[in-house]
């Protein structure tokens, strides 16, 4: 597993929002394609309400969930609870809730959607992380459909043209109704995906999300050096 520099960047942004003009104090946190789970859990340790951490991944999700069982020791041992860390009902969230894990595909938000706009059932989606063609019931269970935050998270999740637009229905149909309702993504600057920006932009706008860009120089981490 690998912590991504702009994963570092958004924690840091959480961080120095939190007493500024972006808390998650108190809010529904939803980190979309959440990796290892870093920006989450930093939401969590903010004061989020409630926090979903949500990915496809079968390996992922598994990773994530063994991060879950250290942080409910954590918590246990700061509220000088002692206990097996084992002993919760669900490897899926934190004992007390606060931390959901959940398996989310943008491409079956996006059926969603285009279900209620053409007023018709929704179908099936292929995805590569049905390996068996259905869902895998060993995975983390699913957000409802109707399941929205009021701040939701991610980083780096940009890569293939395919991903764009069930993405921003994805976010859209995600993000609570509500003015005061923020979406965060940090995503590198690399020379070949400025029109990955463009185009995920008018997609995001044609969903009716409002949308604006800022630039992050982002420092290189230094690199320590063996003597001998």
């Amino acid at each position: 597993c690998r912590v991504w520099n702009c994963a570092l960047a958004l924690c840091e942004y959480l961080s120095v929002s939190s007493s500024l003009s972006f808390p998650v104090l108190n809010k529904a946190v939803l980190e979309v394609g959440c990796g290892v789970g870093l920006g989450g859990f930093v939401a969590a340790s903010l004061g989020a309400k409630t926090v979903c951490l949500a990915d496809c991944g079968k390996n992922t999700l598994e990773n994530v969930s063994k991060t879950l069982e250290r942080w409910d020791a954590l918590v246990r041992m700061k509220e000088g609870v002692f206990a097996d860390v084992k002993s919760r009902t669900t490897k899926w969230e934190s004992r007390c809730g606060r931390i959901r894990l959940r398996k989310h595909l943008w491409e079956e938000d996006e059926e969603i959607v285009n279900a209620l706009v053409e007023k018709r059932r929704k179908e099936s989606v292929r995805h590569w992380s049905k390996t068996s063609g259905e869902d895998d019931v060993s995975l983390a269970p699913k957000m409802a459909d109707d399941e929205t935050f009021d701040v939701i998270i991610l980083s780096d999740c940009l890569y293939y043209s395919s991903q764009e637009l069930p993405l921003a229905k994805s976010l859209a149909l995600r993000l609570k109704k509500d003015p005061t309702s923020t979406i965060v993504l940090f995503q590198t600057r690399r020379t070949t995906n400025k029109l990955v920006e463009e185009r995920f932009r008018i997609c995001c706008e044609a969903q009716g999300l409002e949308v604006a860009v800022e630039d992050v120089a982002l420092e290189k981490p230094k690199r320590s050096k063996l003597n001998g």
